[in-house]
This record gives structure tokens, C-alpha cells and sequence, in this order.
């Protein structure tokens, strides 16, 4: 049966039990967040994606554990229903809708600071999975006296109400297998035998809840000590699997040739003004303070260093460890850059807020340069008066109509709230016939939006991306 999420946590003696030792370690210098990462695919999707959530929950936790400023989180795998109909095609047969969609639930204590935030925790966490639909977990007002606390305890209770769920379990298990079979290699039918053993995880998690430490120091024995007692009181939590993250060695050790090497590398990328995203070397364009844009994969950009005398030769001997751990979405090795995709940079210190809707002074310190862009530069004086010019008179000519030409303006800007807009809020499409201005329309948001970003409508209905 596919798996049903619980509404609620059930269990009176686990909520007791987390707000007296899970609340008291959010102290008034923390904050807490927490969110849903859900899967809604297509029917033909939806058993790949369940089979796949083991290995999306180790990759998520990984990358919300790389955050500066993170202090524990817990993830649990869960599922969230479907409530639209089945719906009819145009050959009047009914479409399958799956019943559920997998997903994971975080609860995140952080610190806040400039890389460590709601919002770029969303975010981080839609870029490292783009076909998951990242949402915060909302719950109902409280008229407790202590409003910040209890909305935080209702927000815990929804991220591990499926602790014990035994439908959920069944997908984390065949998950945890399919995912460990592809780790080792698939056998083919011929190495098959009935008698086979049971294929067994040591890796992945075997319970859909955990509960995962990374600022070590200051919590590792408090987590440890409430865990305890969480546990005694019926929570069932992963404890099996590394939940406290810990670097035993430096990121970077001289007696490592391709850690040493790889250092190097960092060095010459921030003398050079590069920085590392997703596989890719973004570099600052001409006139920006602190925007970065794409270069080039991170292959090319390790060809071209070996015109460099210092690195050449341990490149060459290393060349293919490189370019595997730098080349993977996920890399920590070396920090990757981060996006503000609220802000656009001007000319003189200044950016655009896309939500306040208006110029500010540029929010991003010197210091963080290389670390936190704006999402993209556009050399203009934001002292003077626009001249809208084209623009102005291509709007009136496309959209005569006032009520339709504020409607089109307003979809339009909603285009540009990257990661803001509810999933049910219907988006901007622009019909008309052939030449009649509607990829013009589409066009001036390649200065904004990333080319791997924008997809287009094939006549077999399937989205299409050229960059991806």
C-alpha cells in the first residue's frame, strides 16, 4: 500500500517529552525552522522517487549539516496526500494520481547570520533538489504566553509525527535497499539466485526519524542526554548512523595530495575572483562589486589550470579525483558560493529588492564577496529616473486592455520571487498567435534568471531545458 502520513504526532507522552528536552537547548540566541521537502511527480515518477528517499534524506543532511551557522536539525522521512482528483485527458480517460507523495520534514536550530537564514535554507535545499517542492510547515496560533516556543513544539511535533509509521517504514526499508544495491553495482539476472540473503543496510537510515548534531561541542552531550530520554519515553530516533557529524581530520591535510591540491585550487579561485556552484566556476563580471556569474563547468576550468606552472603537475597526476569531488552538486570541500535571489545589483553600491520593490543600499558586506551574491548585475545608474522607453510602449501595445495590462504586470514580477510563490498560485502564460511578441516577453528574463533555470513547452507537452 503506498505510504500515509499520520496527521498528528500521536502520542501525548513523546510531546511532553520533546518540549521538555528538545525546547530548552533553543535558547533566545537560536532560531527554528521548519519545513517540508515534498516529491510531486508525474505517475511515472512516483515509485522512482520513493525508492530514491533514502538517498535524498543522506544527501539532504548533509547539505543542511555544511550550513555555517546550523546547529542540529532533525529529518524525517515522511509522505504528504494528495488531494486533487484524478483528472481526465483529452482522450477522456481518467489520469492516475498517486495517492501520496514521499517527502522529508526538517526541524532546524540555527544561529542566525548573513549565510544561515529561513530563507536560504529553503533555498539551499530546493538547489540541491529541484524537483522537490520546499514549503514551510505551518500550524495553527497559539494563545500560549509563550507564542515562539509553542509554535516551535507544534512544529516539531508535525516533522516527527511519523516516527513510528509503519507504511512509511515500508518505504524507507525498500528504499534503503534499492538505494545500497545501486552503491554496490546492480548484479545482472543471470548472478540472481532465489536463495539470495536478505540484502541488508549498514549505511542508510533504517527509521524514518534522526536527530543529527553538528555543532558538536556545544551540544553533542546535551542532544545525546535528551535522545536518551526522548527514547525512554517512545520516540523512535536513528541513532545508528552517525547522527552527531564530526570532522576528525582538517578539510585540508598536507599529507593528502589531492586535499593539498585542492586547497590550491580554492586559493587561486579567490585570487582570481571564481567561486564554485553546483559543478560550476562563476566568476565577477565587469562593473559588479560583488555579483558573481557563470563561467564554466568545472572541467574546463581545470583545463585551463593546468597553464598553471605551481599546479600543473599534481593536476595532471589527479586530475580525474579532482574534477569527481569538485564536479558533484554537493561538494563541501571547497565553500560554495551562495545566492541572495531577492537582491540585484546596480551600479554604485546598489542593489534592487525585488520584494520591497525598490533601490537599497547594497545589504551584503565587502567581507562576504565570493561567498553571498546578489542573483544577478545590471549596470544601471539608480539615481536617475527610469526611462522605460521600449518596454513602456511594447506593454500598451501588447496588452491595450488597463484590468489586463495590471494583471500581466503582476505575474510578471511574480516570475521573479524565486522560491517565494505558494505551489497552487497559478503563474504567468502569455497565449496569442505566431509573432505576436510572446518569447519577447519571456526574453528579459534571461538577465535574471539563470539559463539552467528557464524550460519550454514542447508540443508533446513535456517540459524541455537546454542547459540542464
Amino acid at each position: 500500500m503506498p505510504p500515509r502520513p499520520r496527521k498528528q504526532l500521536d502520542s501525548k507522552r513523546i510531546e511532553d517529552s520533546l518540549r521538555a528536552n528538545i525546547l530548552p537547548l533553543i535558547t533566545e540566541q537560536l532560531e527554528a525552522v521548519a519545513c517540508r521537502a515534498v516529491w510531486r511527480v508525474r505517475e511515472t515518477d512516483i515509485y522512482i522517487a520513493r525508492n530514491q528517499i533514502a538517498s535524498k534524506r543522506l544527501r539532504l543532511d548533509q547539505v543542511v549539516s555544511s550550513m555555517n551557522g546550523v546547529q542540529f536539525f532533525f529529518s524525517c522521512v515522511t509522505s504528504v496526500m494528495c488531494n486533487a482528483k484524478s483528472a481526465k485527458d483529452d482522450d477522456n480517460e481518467t489520469s492516475y494520481t498517486p495517492e501520496s507523495y514521499p517527502a522529508i520534514a526538517y526541524f532546524v536550530v540555527y544561529k542566525e547570520c548573513a549565510t544561515c537564514n529561513e530563507k536560504i535554507l529553503f533555498s539551499t535545499i530546493h538547489n540541491e533538489e529541484l524537483d522537490a517542492e520546499v514549503s514551510r510547515i505551518r500550524v495553527r496560533k497559539s494563545s500560549d504566553s509563550n507564542i515562539v516556543m509553542e509554535k516551535a513544539a507544534k512544529q516539531l511535533f508535525q516533522v516527527v509525527k511519523d516516527h513510528s509509521n509503519n507504511t512509511i517504514q515500508e518505504m524507507l526499508q525498500i528504499s534503503n535497499a534499492y538505494c545500497c544495491k545501486n552503491s554496490e553495482g546492480t548484479p545482472s539476472d543471470d548472478d540472481e539466485e532465489d536463495d539470495q540473503p536478505e540484502f541488508v543496510s549498514t549505511h542508510f537510515p533504517n527509521v524514518p526519524c534522526c536527530i543529527i548534531v553538528v555543532n558538536e561541542s556545544e551540544f553533542r552531550d546535551r542532544v545525546a542526554t535528551a535522545v536518551t530520554k526522548l527514547e525512554s519515553d517512545g520516540l523512535v530516533v536513528d541513532l545508528g548512523n552517525a547522527c552527531v557529524v564530526k570532522l576528525d581530520n582538517p578539510p585540508f591535510s598536507s599529507n593528502n595530495d589531492v586535499a593539498a591540491l585542492i586547497n590550491n585550487i580554492d586559493k587561486c579561485t579567490k585570487l582570481c575572483d571564481h567561486a564554485l556552484y553546483r559543478s560550476e566556476i562563476y566568476t565577477k563580471p565587469e562593473g559588479s562589486n560583488l555579483t558573481f556569474v557563470k563561467m564554466m563547468d568545472v572541467t574546463s576550468y581545470l583545463h585551463k589550470l593546468l597553464a598553471n606552472e605551481v599546479l600543473r603537475d599534481k593536476l595532471i597526476q589527479h586530475f580525474q579525483a579532482v574534477d569527481r569531488l569538485l564536479s558533484h552538486p554537493a561538494c563541501a570541500i571547497i565553500q560554495q558560493i551562495k545566492f541572495d535571489v531577492d537582491l540585484i545589483e546596480v551600479s554604485n553600491g546598489y542593489c534592487f529588492s525585488i520584494k520591497a520593490r525598490k533601490f537599497i543600499v547594497c545589504p551584503i558586506p565587502e567581507s562576504m564577496r565570493g561567498k553571498l551574491s546578489p542573483r544577478s548585475f545590471v549596470p544601471f545608474d539608480s539615481s536617475k529616473p527610469p526611462k522605460p522607453g521600449y518596454f513602456r510602449e511594447g506593454i500598451v501595445n501588447s496588452f491595450p486592455d488597463d484590468d489586463v495590462r495590471v494583471r500581466f504586470l503582476n505575474k510578471l514580477y511574480q516570475c521573479l520571487l524565486a522560491f517565494s510563490m505558494p505551489h497552487k498560485v497559478r503563474k504567468l502564460v502569455v497565449v496569442g498567435p505566431k509573432d505576436s511578441g510572446k518569447t519577447s516577453w519571456s526574453n528579459i528574463f534571461h538577465r535574471v534568471i539563470p539559463a539552467s533555470y528557464i524550460a519550454s513547452l514542447t508540443n508533446e507537452r513535456q517540459f524541455f531545458c537546454r542547459y540542464h
